[in-house]
């Protein structure tokens, strides 16, 4: 008996969610795998965006106070985040 090969599995990627509560993101911190995607998702009151400034890569938001934003995060290393509307708004997300 001859058997066929087993069909490729499909990989499915992973989502997170990193909440924008009034005047701050949680969690804080926060360590994913290539290719995760990062779903922001606004919960608070407050005028909000997200602002990678540095890191592998950067991206910005559009300033909202609900709603969602989401980035696929592909490269390997830290990034760091902030809302440029409240400066003590930090969040570091480390892509392993």
């Amino acid at each position: 008996m001859i058997l066929a090969p087993s069909p490729p599995v499909a990989h499915v990627a992973a989502t997170t969610t990193i909440r924008l509560v009034d005047n701050k993101f949680s969690p804080a911190k926060k360590t994913v795998k290539r290719g995760t995607t990062v779903r922001f998702l606004w919960t608070g009151k407050n005028d909000h965006n997200v602002t990678a400034y540095d890191g592998p890569s950067t991206f910005h938001s559009t300033t909202k106070t609900h709603g969602t934003y989401r980035k696929r995060l592909t490269k390997k290393g830290t990034y760091l985040i902030t809302c440029t509307v409240h400066a003590n708004m930090n969040l570091a997300i480390r892509v392993r």
